[in-house]
């Protein structure tokens, strides 16, 4: 099956149950994180077609044609991280992932307001 991911086409043929998660971490996209496995903590959230999900509950077997954005083809997340990853180096295991998530759910949000500019820096 074809799709993409960060803009590039991608071609893969998942196993029978196997998630998004696991497919993306095949591809080499290691920035999708793996944490809770049942879709709680957000550590493994990514943008199908612009909306946010937990990749490792989603069916690999649904991607068919699907735009993936991981948290490192996001630009206005990287935009966002520039203001708050100081803060992140120093958190404990999986606060970091969970702040990626909501950054993504935010941007994702912010992107379909109109006059908005997701790519700029928050405010001080």
């Amino acid at each position: 099956m074809k799709f993409s991911v960060n803009g590039s086409s991608v071609e893969a043929t998942p196993a029978a149950g196997q998630v998004l998660q696991t497919v993306l971490r095949d591809l080499d996209h290691f920035e999708v994180k793996m944490g809770c496995g049942s879709g709680d903590c957000g550590a493994c959230t990514v943008l199908l077609d612009g909306e946010p999900i937990h990749s490792c509950i989603y069916p690999a077997h649904r991607l068919e044609g699907a735009a993936i954005t991981t948290v490192s083809g996001s630009r206005s997340t990287r935009a966002f991280t520039r203001h708050t990853g100081s803060r992140e180096r120093r958190s404990p295991p999986f606060r970091g992932s969970a702040a990626r998530s909501i950054r993504i759910r935010c941007s994702n949000r912010l992107s379909r307001q109109p006059g908005s500019n997701a790519d700029s820096a928050p405010p001080e």
